[in-house]
């Protein structure tokens, strides 16, 4: 395919674009167009040179001017990046000579007449198509099962009315050969006109008939010296059954005289109109036979008479020449179809060997010449009609048409015609199937796996092993494949090493040495045997590379190195090692098997699942816009591989896990993180449907359920019981999946999240719903002590309990008793940083907790410098270590040292403030983290203006950039109705008014008003937070002269 690179705004505009197509001017897309609603084609120009532009735009113009539902029409002409390019409506459908397969010669008639009706409207609109081919005319089905045919492509049409603006000259060839009419041929362009389109509707019409042209040659030249020099000959003498009226329109279409053709493409609908209507044709007749019907019914009796002189001796020699020739047809077709079979085989086994490439020419016309042994299936005997469906069906075995296999063979099967080469046949395209649905859950155990593909085991795992029992004793690869199915690793690995050599040739049995691996290594993982899994991800791997190294072309092959390359990413991404940059950084033949065909939507599913997989490595690693960008790629692919097959199940858990991620992103958008989880909780409802009692499905509806009822309840009023839903969901899950840390994780984070909301109101409950995911973590650490996602889980629970317990503490020694907690929070933390350097949590989680202390022992008046320090080594371990960490976080905790600093009268207090100021400019200027940076600048405002007040410093600066934060956080609907925003606000004017302090017009009396009212609001707070204001509300009301009851 030619190089035509996508510009970044053309996908911002239409999304990912993925190569559907290619011709002389230029490579055609798809995409979607999120203005309309709907997919879209997009045919971009290879060049730009003066002339193929102006071709573009006048296609452009041309489409504009007709507006029929059996043309394509055209949406927009845009220029981007120096690249010419139209937009049309996507036609999903197949090429005319395709689509007709299988169609009784009424029914590819009836198609013709809607083609004739969009040449009319062309026509209508003064233009010439000029290459009216099979290509370019694209068959629709409705979802009522409604053929709909659309004329493509008028990029060399020709405007009638205005000659002089054709873009071709006189004496150049423009058309497809087989379809040119001879005027065409000869570069006339004066006698091109509208009976330039009837000749190649003629071939159209030729082809319905007898399936190829009128016209056949070794070279284009041979084509094009018949058209001129030779009469088309009757469609009848290559099928005989065909009616003679429509062979006679036939004919008056490829008449070389453009005079003797019908006038236009309304002509021929008429006559063919009248045909399927059972009238006469106004067809001309083509030779004596309409002569010799016409005396035959005018005097049928005498012609009785001189027929029956004769007929007892015809009758004798037809019958020894009618079974003579028919011995010889039976004879030479059966060779006929076992070429074909063979024919398909071998071009598409060397199409795979061959260097990288689009595969789709050859897929096509092989599937066509593999097709054209269907046709056999009228008229034949049983046992003809029988070596019919075997070619047929071993063809598209040999193309990866799997489910032209099932359809074709399975009536096969059932009439008790195949031997077991059939059988062995159909059950490797069923197992095909079968592996299709079962790669994304490979990894899963095999109670979980059956219970996730019961459909899929049903509808072609059953099947294949019965098929494969009727075999016999005869053993082949298929039996290997059906082992590994059932999770048979140790048998399928025997039967392999005993398959005879000829059995396990070129590259099979090397792909199926990597399958034998892939399920080692997922049977390692869902033990949680992590270094095993890695081991045999990596020969896996190296055998799925040794096969494309012979498969060059081969997208099966290829989706199999870029499946082991994920799961491998997979089993290290807990250590937050870097991320690939794209799939194709992770491994090239990720994006290969695109290239070789970009129609198959099993390699768009797992392009998804490396997108997928690399998102998650970026978010632990902190790298936002990253992961960003991945979550958008592995969502667009895995809509394209549903929207292609509904039934790929990875596809839909994959959207679905992207859109959650996605959701988890937008905390301060309730709305726009609700759309995402419904649009997740969509996905996965036909997975649950077709696989109840999958729990990866389950997991991931606990953990929507969750996510969902987290960020209500940090929107609004806290609501314990909103989380019984996914407890619900999750504990379901934990009973398929006793062992399995994730889940076991996800219950936990779920109990963690009812905690946050309890503790406000019972502590007691809440320490028990905690005490129970400290226990479920307790389990996962015993069996994986260094499992980094339970290290963190526990850390973060013990952090959290540690955190209920200080802050409701009834005194200082109390107080002090829960600090043991804390340090066994730290201590996991700090293995895990041993464990996995990489990620960004285990830095972050440790500074979240000690800042806590800080504003923990602050509000109690404790020393908490100790603490400090140990936030200041690990922000500083980061840096080493090269984790980003959110500049929000950071100047939380030099924000808490500036105080700690400030109240001992250290002069270092004044490079902590600054310190802080820098990481909240580098904070604020972040969109993802404005909002809460602005609410920290006021907590750095009041703590800096304090500080400042209490020293004799200029505070002029301060005040003035405090009472522009606290305005825009006021006017901002979430900041006006956080209660510890008005905290501060209380903080800042008390500072103020006690100080008397007229500022910004606003009086110190004024102040204390102001002071006051803010403190009344902050008391919504719970309890135990707004303890870190009490003091100085105290002296608000005193000073104010009003009393407050104590909470």
């Amino acid at each position: 395919m030619a190089d035509v690179t996508v510009s970044t705004r053309l996908v911002e505009r239409f999304g990912t674009l993925v190569s559907i197509g290619e011709g002389a001017m230029g490579v055609v897309f798809e995409g979607y167009d999120a203005k309309r609603q709907c997919a879209v084609a997009i045919k971009m120009l290879k060049t730009t040179d003066a002339e193929s532009v102006r071709r573009l735009q006048r296609e452009a113009a041309v489409l504009s001017r007709v507006q029929h539902r059996n043309v394509c029409g055209i949406f927009e002409l845009g220029q981007t990046e120096g690249k010419h390019w139209i937009a049309m409506p996507l036609i999903s459908g197949l090429p005319l000579d395709q689509a007709w397969q299988g169609l009784s010669l009424g029914a590819r008639i009836a198609l013709l007449i809607d083609v004739c009706q969009g040449v009319e409207a062309a026509h209508a609109a003064g233009l010439i198509h000029r290459d009216l081919k099979p290509a370019n005319i694209l068959v629709e089905r409705t979802a009522s099962g409604v053929l709909t045919p659309v004329v493509m492509d008028f990029g060399i049409a020709r405007n009638e009315r205005d000659p002089a603006g054709s873009l071709t000259a006189t004496g150049e060839v423009v058309g497809t050969p087989d379809s040119m009419s001879p005027e065409q041929v000869v570069g006339d362009r004066s006698r091109i006109d509208r009976r330039s389109d009837v000749w190649a509707i003629g071939c159209l019409l030729y082809r319905a008939i007898c399936d190829h042209s009128p016209y056949t040659g070794n070279s284009a030249a041979e084509v094009m010296a018949q058209i001129v020099t030779q009469d088309a000959v009757s469609p009848r003498r290559y099928r005989r059954s065909a009616p003679s009226a429509l062979a006679r329109v036939c004919l008056q279409c490829l008449e070389r005289e453009a005079d003797r053709r019908y006038p236009d493409a309304t002509a021929i609908r008429e006559d063919l109109q009248r045909f399927l209507d059972g009238q006469p044709v106004r067809a001309r007749d083509t030779g004596i036979g309409f002569a010799v019907r016409r005396s035959w019914r005018h005097n049928r009796a005498a012609w009785l008479i001189a027929l029956a002189l004769s007929g007892a001796i015809v009758l004798v020699l037809a019958g020894l020449l009618r079974a003579r020739v028919e011995a010889n047809h039976r004879e030479q077709l059966a060779k006929e179809l076992g070429a074909i079979q063979e024919s398909v085989r071998s071009r598409m086994q060397i199409a795979y060997l061959s260097p990288l490439h689009d595969l789709r020419p050859e897929r096509d016309a092989l599937a066509r010449l593999g097709d054209s042994a269907m046709l056999h299936q009228v008229g034949e005997s049983a046992g003809l009609r029988t070596l019919a469906r075997r070619s047929s069906g071993l063809s598209a075995l040999a193309l990866g048409n799997d489910e032209q296999v099932v359809q074709r063979m399975t009536p096969l099967v059932a009439s008790g015609a195949a031997d077991a080469v059939d059988r062995a046949a159909l059950a490797a395209a069923h197992l095909h199937l079968y592996g299709s649905s079962a790669a994304r859950f490979i990894d899963l155990p095999t109670a979980e796996r059956d219970l996730a593909l019961a459909a899929a085991r049903s509808r072609h795992l059953e099947p294949a092993r019965a098929l494969l029992a009727a075999v016999g004793s005869v053993v082949g690869p298929e039996h290997v494949q059906l082992l590994l199915s059932d999770g048979r690793i140790d048998a399928a690995q025997r039967l392999l090493a005993k398959l005879p050599r000829q059995q396990s040739a070129e590259y099979s049995a090397t792909l199926l040495a990597g399958e034998l691996a892939m399920a080692e290594a997922a049977d390692h993982a869902s033990h949680g045997q992590r270094e095993l899994a890695q081991a045999s991800y990596r020969r896996a791997l190296a055998r799925f590379e040794q096969a494309a190294v012979t498969a060059r072309s081969d997208p099966h092959v290829l989706d199999r190195v870029c499946d082991a390359a994920v799961a491998a990413l997979r089993e290290r991404i807990s250590k937050a090692a870097p991320a690939p940059a794209s799939p194709l950084a992770l491994h090239p033949a990720c994006f290969d098997a695109i290239v070789a065909n970009p129609d198959d939507p099993i390699s768009h599913e797992t392009l998804a699942a490396a997108w997928e997989a690399i998102a998650t490595n970026h978010d632990l690693r902190n790298e936002r816009a990253a992961m960003d960008f991945a979550l958008t790629a592995a969502i667009q692919h895995a809509d394209l591989a549903v929207r292609r097959a509904p039934r790929l199940l990875g596809a839909r858990l994959i959207g679905a896990r992207a859109r959650h991620q996605q959701a988890g992103r937008l905390a301060d958008d309730l709305h726009a993180a609700q759309a995402h989880y419904d649009q997740a909780i969509a996905m996965l409802v036909p997975l649950t449907k077709e696989a109840p009692g999958f729990a990866s499905a389950v997991l991931l509806l606990g953990q929507l359920q969750a996510e969902r009822a987290r960020q209500i309840n940090n929107h609004s009023a806290g609501a314990a019981a909103s989380y019984l839903p996914a407890l619900k969901s999750l504990r379901e899950a934990r009973r398929l999946r006793p062992q399995d840390a994730d889940t076991i994780n996800a219950l936990g984070l779920t109990l963690v999240f009812q905690f946050y909301v309890l503790r406000d109101d019972d502590l007691a409950a809440a320490t028990a719903v905690m005490q129970e995911a400290i226990r479920l973590l307790d389990e996962v650490l015993a069996r994986s002590p260094e499992d980094p996602d339970s290290l963190f889980g526990q850390g973060a629970n013990l952090g959290d309990l540690w955190g209920a317990k200080a802050n409701y503490a009834s005194d200082n020694a109390a107080f002090v008793a829960a600090e043991p907690l804390l340090d066994q929070a730290l201590d996991l933390l700090a293995r895990l940083r041993r464990v996995a350097p990489g990620r960004a949590d285990a830095y972050s989680q440790p500074i979240a907790q000690l800042a806590t202390y800080a504003e923990l022992a602050r509000a109690r008046g404790l020393p908490r410098d100790r603490y400090l320090a140990v936030a200041q080594q690990t922000a500083a371990a980061a840096q080493a270590a090269g984790v980003k960490l959110d500049h929000g976080l950071l100047a939380w905790w030099a924000l808490e040292t500036a105080i700690s600093r400030a109240e001992q009268q250290d002069r270092a207090a004044a490079a902590a403030f600054r310190l802080a100021d820098q990481y909240l400019r580098i904070a604020e200027a972040d969109p993802d983290e404005f909002y809460s940076a602005t609410r920290q600048r006021l907590e750095w405002v009041v703590a800096n203006l304090d500080w400042r007040l209490r020293t004799d410093q200029a505070a002029d600066a301060v005040i003035a950039q405090g009472t522009r934060v606290l305005k825009s956080l006021l006017e901002h609907p979430r900041g006006a109705n956080e209660a510890i925003v008005h905290c501060n606000a209380g903080g800042f004017h008390w500072l103020l008014a006690s100080h008397g302090i007229d500022s910004d017009g606003v009086t110190a009396v004024e102040r204390l008003a102001q002071a006051e009212a803010a403190f009344g609001q902050c008391q919504k707070l719970s309890a135990s937070y707004a303890k870190r204001w009490q003091a100085m509300a105290e002296r608000v009301a005193a000073a104010s002269g009003a009393e407050r009851p104590p909470r």
